[in-house]
């Protein structure tokens, strides 16, 4: 009995030192979580006592994150660049090939509108250049430069006013050449076929100014018209035509005391008489049609081509025989023009150039003389 009461007596204080064991280390853990607790506490407070200055300072990862952003910006707009290039390579290439066929085509048109022009001159021809050879070969030798000039000194006499019928010039210029060999002006029936069309087709021929009501027509175009039959080399022909245009000519003293009567020209030309005579070699198709279809001011969709006016034809030849700049105006008037004047070596020049080439005899188109 005695032995039940000590077991039960030992078990209950075991229990109750297992009781205040549990118990104190509850309170051991109390205090080391509040000792914890107090101790954030106070780091809080010290961190919030930290001076305002430092408080501006951005942290190292906002820094590091806007940087990155602004690289990737630069990096997206690179890309779009090269892919807005990329997404539209086939549209530039066929672009560019485009392009490239449009202008070949315009090009293809402008030079077939030059060859047109130059087919509607062709075909509108009074002479054919053949038969200008006839011409030539049937007055040689007879029809030369000499007799050529006793026609000129005739005819200036037997109309002083500069203006004459067609019938009366060839009744004084046939009389000449009986005088002189006792023969006919041969093939003549082409100079009556240039001037049948000149006076029947008025308007074609604005360089030549004539009366319609009495058929006068410009001596010096007639005289122009018929150096188509002289024989001979081309300066002779040349110094003929520069012959016409001057007024200040006599007669050569060793030529007439050989019975003839070669004029000679010692005074140059005013620009005036160049631009007119180059009209009447137009209009007596002296002139191939090639060098006088020049390009007009309109220019689009394509290139057009026009037969060149005396005066453009004469500002073209001066630039590329004698080098000189034209500084003419479109109201440039005759006393200007009359400042500029020509030897029988410039009209040379000037009836050789590419944009002129008299008879098909030109140089091409580098300059044969230049003057300061």
């Amino acid at each position: 009995m005695i032995r039940r009461v000590i077991v039960s007596t030992v078990r209950k204080s075991s229990v109750t030192n297992a009781i205040a064991a549990t118990a104190g280390r509850s309170k051991r853990s109390f205090s080391i979580r509040n000792n914890v607790s107090f101790t954030q506490s106070a780091n809080i407070n010290k961190i919030s006592d930290i001076p305002n200055a430092n408080r501006g300072v951005r942290p190292l990862s906002t820094t590091v994150n806007d940087s990155a952003i602004k690289e990737k910006n630069q990096t997206d707009k690179g890309k779009d660049v090269s892919d807005l290039f990329l997404d539209n390579l086939g549209k530039l290439f066929f672009g560019a090939i485009f392009s490239v066929i449009a202008l070949l085509v315009r090009s293809s048109y402008g030079t077939s509108n030059q060859a047109k022009e130059r087919d509607l001159l062709e075909e509108t021809s009074v002479l054919d250049p053949l038969e200008v050879d006839d011409l030539r070969t049937a007055n040689h030798p007879d029809f030369n430069s000499i007799l050529f000039s006793d026609i000129v000194l005739r005819t200036r006499m037997a109309f002083p006013s500069g203006e004459a019928s067609y019938f009366d010039f060839v009744s004084v210029v046939m009389d000449t050449i009986r005088l002189s060999h006792g023969k006919n002006l041969q093939f003549g029936h082409l100079l009556d076929r240039v001037v049948i069309d000149v006076l029947e087709n008025s308007d074609k021929y604005n360089a030549v100014a004539h009366n319609k009501d009495d058929s006068k027509l410009p001596l010096k175009f007639l005289l122009t018209l018929l150096s188509l039959a002289l024989s001979g080399p081309v300066d002779d022909r040349i110094q003929c035509l520069f012959d016409v245009m001057s007024d200040e000519v006599h007669r050569d003293g060793d030529a007439i005391s050989n019975g003839s009567s070669k004029i000679i020209s010692d005074s140059a030309v005013p620009e005036t008489e160049v631009v007119e005579m180059i009209g009447y070699l137009q209009n007596s198709w002296q002139l191939p049609p090639g060098p006088q279809v020049l390009a007009t001011e309109e220019k689009y969709p394509t290139q057009q081509y026009r037969r060149g006016t005396p005066r453009k034809l004469l500002r073209l030849a001066k630039e590329d025989a004698l080098g000189l700049k034209s500084t003419e105006t479109k109201d440039t008037s005759n006393h200007l023009e009359d400042k500029q004047r020509y030897d029988v070596d410039d009209f040379e020049a000037l009836l050789r150039s590419s944009y002129i080439c008299a008879w098909g005899e030109c140089y091409g188109p580098k300059a044969v003389k230049k003057r300061a």
